[in-house]
C-alpha cells in the first residue's frame, strides 16, 4: 500500500471500506461496531454523492442488501492494479471493482456526478463505465480516493465464460502495441490471480486448462487485426451509443478514454458446413501402392472436385495423397472463433488539462507522428475514437460473398495451380 501500517493496516482498510459501505447505505446501522476500529487506526471516511450515487444504483437494479452481500468478501487485491499501479480488488462475486483514484479523477468525478447520473438514467444503453460509489479514506497521513464500478466482464465471470482476449482500444496507433513478456518475468495469471514466472515449468495453475498459467497481457490497437462481426442491427445501435458516450464526454472536455473489448473464443463444430463426400477412388491407401490408373488427366487442378494427378510425362494418372483431397489441404472438424463480446467504455476522469498538453508537446520534440497520439484535445479524439472503432466493424455482407475461386492451372506442371510459381521454373536455365 506504500502506508506505513504495514499488512494489519490493508486488512483494516477492507473492513473499514466493509463498514463505510453498510453504514451509509443503511442510515439506521449502528455506528459504535466501528467506533473502536475506526479510533485504533485513525480512519475517516467521506462518502461523496451520495444521494446521486444512490440514484443510479437503483436505476441498475441494484438494492442496498445485494450491493453489501457482494462487497462483504473481497478477492484478487492487487496493489499494482493497471498502467497506473493503483490499489484495487473485486468483490468475491466479480461483480464490482473497488479502485483508487488519483485526487484530480476524484475532482473530476465530483464535479460531473449530477450531469453523469441523469445521463446514465436518459440513457441505459450507454456503454460508459457504471459508476456506484464514490468515497475518500483518510488512514494516519495518507488520503486514498476510491471508486465502486461494476465490471465490464461480470456477465461472463458469472456464467463462467473464459475471456480469451482482452484489448484496451483507444483509436491512436503510436506505441499502441502490447510488449511480449520475455522468459524469466515475474507475471500475474489472469486465471488464478497468482504470480508466476513466466516460461517456468515448476508452477501450475490451478484453474487453467493442462494447468496453465495465463498472462494478465491487455492487447493495444496495433494487436487487433481481425474485424468484429456483429448482426447488422447490433452494429448500427453500437455506433448510435458510442457517438452519444463520446459527445458527452466531449461536452466535459475529457479524453484518453478506452474502448474495453473481452473476446469469448468459442469452438465451432464444422460438421454440416462443408458437404461430405467419399474419398475419390484413386486416392493412394498406402506408400506401398503406386500403380498408376488409366484414366485421363484431369483439366482442373481444385482438389475438392479433382479425383487425379497426372504425371508429367507420362500417360497415367498418379495416386491422390489424402492430404490434398479438400482444396488442396484437409477440411478440419472444428474451428476456434469469437463467440462472445463484451465491451464498455473505461478510463473517463481524465481532462485535457495542462499536463496533457504539455505530454504532447513532448511528443512533438521527441518526432512522433501526432495524428496518431493518444493525448489529443477531446474533439479530435472523439473523432478519431469514432473512426478507429468503427474500422473494426466488419460488413456483414463480407460474409455472405463466396470464397475466391482458385487460380486457373496454366498448361504445363500439374501442380502449378497449388504452387503457381512452379510454373516459372521452365524459364530458368537448366
Amino acid at each position: 500500500l506504500n502506508l506505513a501500517v504495514g499488512e494489519r493496516g490493508v486488512v483494516d482498510l477492507k473492513g473499514a471500506l466493509q463498514g463505510m459501505l453498510e453504514t451509509h447505505l443503511q442510515p439506521d446501522a449502528d455506528l459504535r461496531d466501528y467506533e473502536e476500529s475506526l479510533k485504533r487506526w485513525k480512519f475517516t471516511c467521506t462518502v461523496h454523492c451520495r444521494e446521486l450515487f444512490g440514484r443510479l444504483r437503483l436505476r441498475f437494479g441494484i438494492t442496498p442488501r445485494d450491493y453489501c452481500t457482494s462487497l462483504r468478501n473481497y478477492k484478487n487485491e492487487r496493489f499494482d492494479g493497471g498502467a497506473s499501479g493503483a490499489i484495487m480488488f473485486f468483490s468475491d462475486d466479480s461483480r464490482y471493482i473497488v479502485k483508487q483514484m488519483l485526487p484530480s479523477e476524484c475532482r473530476l468525478l465530483r464535479e460531473i456526478a449530477e450531469s453523469y447520473t441523469t445521463y446514465m438514467e436518459e440513457h441505459p444503453d450507454s456503454l460508459l463505465v457504471r459508476i456506484v460509489q464514490v468515497c475518500t479514506i483518510r488512514i494516519y497521513n495518507e488520503t486514498l480516493h476510491f471508486m465502486v464500478t461494476e465490471n465490464v466482464f461480470y456477465r461472463a465471470a458469472h456464467g463462467r465464460y473464459d475471456i480469451s482476449q482482452i484489448y484496451d482500444l483507444k483509436g491512436s496507433w503510436v506505441n499502441r502495441n502490447a510488449k511480449a513478456l520475455p522468459k524469466g518475468k515475474e507475471a500475474r495469471c489472469r486465471l488464478c490471480n497468482n504470480k508466476y514466472v513466466v516460461g517456468s515449468r515448476n508452477q501450475d495453475c490451478r484453474v487453467g486448462a493442462k494447468r496453465q498459467h495465463k498472462a494478465e497481457n491487455t492487447l493495444k490497437d496495433n494487436d487487433l487485426t481481425d474485424k468484429l462481426y456483429l448482426p447488422d442491427q447490433f452494429k448500427e445501435r453500437l455506433k448510435d451509443v458510442l457517438r452519444s458516450d463520446t459527445r458527452f464526454l466531449r461536452n466535459n472536455n475529457i479524453m484518453d478514454y478506452s474502448l474495453l473489448l473481452g473476446i469469448n473464443q468459442r469452438p465451432i463444430p464444422t460438421e454440416g458446413m462443408t458437404p461430405e463426400r467419399p474419398l475419390p477412388s484413386n486416392v493412394a491407401a498406402g506408400p506401398a501402392k503406386a500403380e498408376l490408373a488409366p484414366s485421363p488427366p484431369s483439366q482442373s487442378m481444385n482438389c475438392r472436385s479433382s479425383e487425379e494427378l497426372a504425371l508429367p510425362g507420362s500417360g497415367g494418372v498418379a495416386p491422390m495423397p489424402f492430404h490434398v483431397v479438400d482444396e488442396g489441404g484437409m477440411h478440419s472438424l472444428l474451428v476456434i472463433g469469437p463467440g462472445t463480446y463484451y465491451l464498455g467504455v473505461i478510463d473517463v476522469l481524465q481532462r485535457w488539462d495542462y499536463n496533457k498538453m504539455l505530454e504532447r508537446f513532448a511528443k512533438f520534440v521527441l518526432r512522433k507522428d501526432m495524428r496518431g497520439v493518444s493525448c489529443i484535445e477531446p474533439e479530435a479524439y472523439r473523432e478519431r475514437f469514432l473512426e478507429g472503432i468503427f474500422d473494426l466493424l466488419g460488413d456483414h455482407e463480407d460474409l455472405r460473398r463466396p470464397p475466391p475461386l482458385p487460380p486457373t492451372p496454366s498448361a504445363g506442371h500439374p501442380w502449378a495451380s497449388l504452387f503457381p510459381s512452379v510454373s516459372s521454373f521452365k524459364s530458368l536455365p537448366v
